[in-house]
C-alpha cells in the first residue's frame, strides 16, 4: 500500500482475490490523493485496516466485501467526507452492525 498510495494520478484501485497478503493495511496521511474508487474484496487474512486523517481525500466510492476477519471499520474513515457510494457485502455481522450506528 505504501507504494500504491503515492501514485499521484491513481483514481481507481481494486484489490481482489488474495492480492494483499498480510493482516494489517494502512492508508497514511496524504495517501491516495486522487483516488475516487476503492474496491477491497476477498482479502481473507486482513484483520486491521487503518486510515489516517487526510488519506483518500477525494474518495467517492468504497466497495468492501469478503473479509471475514475484519471486524471493525477504520475509525479514520470518518475523515473521508466525500464518499457518495458505500457497498458492503459478505462481511461479519459486527462490521455491518457498526455501520448501522454511525
Amino acid at each position: 500500500m505504501a507504494i500504491l498510495e503515492n501514485i499521484p494520478t491513481l483514481k481507481f484501485l481494486s484489490l481482489n482475490l488474495n492480492v494483499f497478503m498480510g493482516n494489517e493495511m494502512s492508508c497514511s496521511r496524504q495517501g491516495f490523493p486522487q483516488l475516487r474508487t476503492l474496491e477491497l474484496r476477498e482479502i481473507p487474512g486482513l484483520e486491521k485496516w487503518r486510515v489516517e486523517e487526510g488519506a483518500m481525500s477525494h474518495l467517492l466510492c468504497l466497495k468492501n466485501g469478503g473479509r471475514r476477519k475484519l471486524e471493525m471499520i477504520p475509525d479514520g474513515l470518518k475523515f473521508v467526507t466525500t464518499i457518495q457510494t458505500l457497498q458492503i457485502s459478505d462481511m461479519p455481522k459486527d462490521f455491518v452492525h457498526q455501520l448501522e450506528y454511525r
